[in-house]
């Protein structure tokens, strides 16, 4: 009887170990996963930024980058201005997708 209480507590303590391990591992994964969604944004806005500065005749391949920016990764921070006013340079109209830079 106690040999049987003793590995019942044993084996509760090993179960709330294994469970508790298991919750730590979910809520790392899900940090990491945010860090690299991060990550992915601003190695995309550092692209896109040096497509429009170095490459700016490369319309196709530009457009294609802001927007999986803005759609894809939701960006939405300083490459908004500087999106229009590319678009307004290479006398573009403004996509559907792209909701913002409307300049009042």
């Amino acid at each position: 009887m106690t040999q049987a209480i003793i590995i019942g507590f044993i084996g509760s303590g090993a179960f709330a170990s294994i469970v508790g391990a298991i919750i730590n591992a979910f809520s790392s994964h899900k940090g990491v996963k945010s860090k690299l969604k991060k990550i992915e944004k601003d190695s995309v806005r550092l692209q896109l930024l040096l497509l429009m500065s170095d490459y700016p005749d490369e319309k196709q391949e530009i457009m294609e980058a802001a927007r999986y920016y803005f759609i894809t990764l939701k960006g939405d921070w300083y490459l908004t201005s500087l999106f229009s006013k590319w678009l307004k340079q290479q006398k573009l109209e403004r996509p559907d997708w792209f909701a913002g830079g409307e300049e009042k």
